[in-house]
């Protein structure tokens, strides 16, 4: 604990605005009437995750460190902002701190072992015996915890998922739109990803944003959602990532029914990317387009038939080449394998991590209102 108080106080001179000038560590030294204890609520604790997340795209891995500390200073016993200490302590090289944090994430309720055991933020530590010796234990107990709960069992039914909707400014009920199809990423939600709508020069199309049907909590105790589940072993998985995709769809026609849409393009990041790929090839009847930030494509999700016949779809992928996430290559193989089967395919290469740039939306727009020309040539 003197380790990880230490580690605290310096994440909190270093990492965050304000500094608390409080000893939140000792409740009885609190002066009660102290306006500066008022500071703590001003803290955004939004900013500094996204922060960290940003410096761990960009593999500033000790700022990561810096700001996961910070925000681990608001909730200790959040799992998942201990399991991204663990992962960055991994990544630098840092066996014992890796190991230490990773426990306490389990711990703290963190259950999906099986990643962490594949995880490649831990590739230098995994074979190190205190880490080695950790997930052994902690695998065990993780055991011995899920027998006495019982077997898994899922049920299918229908639910109301929320989502978001950006209409333009000048928007006439009475004429047609665009329709977009905002996919977001791994642990994100539609309030924040409708945002994107901001750093578009000029919103001439609607903007829909749906929750991804799979919760699960994120950074700061917050819900986040995933578009298909990762549970290891389970059935579930191949089934979820195609209710997902019938999902989308619904979604489209959902908003076919209530406003005047032409042209439909999914726009998708990170884990929503690979899912705008996926749904987006096997819907080919209902889109025109898919835009791709920082995404893959994943055979596993579509089937050869649906990748043969959905070469009528526009394919827009865009990657940083500084991604530490997603590797930039997941787009160049996507582009070649699309590029083969006959699809019109662009990939945008962009100086960056693991974001969707202001520049590169603009280049998106362009390519949206691209028109190809029509086919003119006579047959013999």
């Amino acid at each position: 604990m003197k380790l990880l108080s230490a580690l605290l106080a310096l994440a909190i001179v270093g990492a965050m605005t304000p500094v608390f000038a409080a000893d939140w560590t000792q409740p009885e030294s609190l002066d009660i009437y102290d306006p500066s204890i008022l500071d703590l609520l001003d803290t955004d604790l939004d900013a500094i995750m996204n922060t960290a997340w940003e410096a761990y795209g960009d593999g500033d891995y000790e700022k990561a460190a810096q700001y996961y500390l910070a925000l681990l200073y608001a909730d200790l016993g959040n799992e998942i902002t201990l399991y991204n200490l663990a992962g960055c302590y991994g990544l630098l090289d840092q066996p014992e701190l890796a190991t230490e944090f990773l426990e306490r994430s389990f711990a703290a309720g963190y259950t999906d072992i099986g990643y962490a055991r594949e995880d490649p933020d831990f590739a230098t530590v995994r074979d190190t015996p205190v880490f080695q010796e950790m997930l052994e234990r902690m695998e065990q107990q993780l055991k011995e915890s899920e027998a006495e709960c019982g077997n898994v069992v899922y049920f299918k039914e229908p639910v109301y998922l929320r989502g978001r909707i950006y209409l333009p400014e000048d928007f006439d009920p009475r004429e047609s739109y665009p329709l977009v199809v905002g996919l977001h990423g791994f642990g994100s939600q539609p309030d924040r990803y409708v945002r994107l709508w901001k750093r578009f020069e000029k919103v001439d199309f609607i903007y829909v944003v749906p929750q991804a049907p799979y919760p699960f909590m994120s950074d700061i105790d917050a819900v986040g959602y995933s578009w298909g589940s990762w549970i290891e072993g389970e059935p579930l998985p191949p089934r979820s990532w195609q209710l997902s995709r019938e999902y989308i769809g619904d979604v489209i026609e959902t908003i076919r029914g209530l406003y005047k849409v032409d042209d439909v393009y999914l726009l998708g990041f990170s884990q929503g990317a690979g899912m705008a790929l996926s749904a987006g090839i096997a819907l080919r009847n209902q889109i025109k387009g898919i835009i791709a930030f920082g995404g893959w494509l994943e055979d596993e999700w579509l089937t050869a038939d649906e990748l043969a016949h959905g070469s009528n779809v526009r394919v827009f992928l865009a990657h940083g080449n500084e991604d530490m996430v997603v590797e930039f290559s997941h787009s160049e193989e996507a582009r070649d394998k699309l590029l083969e089967l006959g699809y019109d395919v662009t990939l945008h290469e962009f100086t960056g991590g693991h974001t969707v740039p202001e520049e590169a939306l603009k280049v998106v727009s362009e390519w949206m209102a691209y028109e190809p020309p029509e086919d003119t040539a006579e047959e013999e």
